[in-house]
């Protein structure tokens, strides 16, 4: 699920959204009311993949979107391996 698809169905006025990175804690992003600032948010941001939902103990949504950048470390080590074709491959 994207974020894009899950801000309207949160009801909750405060939401903090973190980037799950691969080594060390999360880095956080933003923190926005989904119901007002919508377009307040780059659309890269919008568009990225939940990790995963908590609620924090003073009942705040805490959103971790997955890092790009970890992503795509990801995809090539799966390529360089052969558990995926390489998208990028012009052969």
């Amino acid at each position: 699920m994207k974020l894009i698809e899950l801000l309207p169905l949160i009801e909750c006025s405060t939401v903090n959204v973190y980037e799950k990175r691969r080594y060390g804690p999360p880095k956080f992003i933003v923190l926005i009311n989904p119901k007002n600032n919508k377009g307040c948010i780059s659309d890269d941001l919008l568009d990225r993949e939940i990790y995963s939902i908590s609620i924090s103990c003073n009942r705040n949504f805490r959103i971790y979107v997955c890092n790009k950048k970890d992503d795509e470390k990801l995809v090539n080590k799966l390529a360089s391996i052969g558990l995926i074709e390489d998208v990028n491959n012009d052969d």
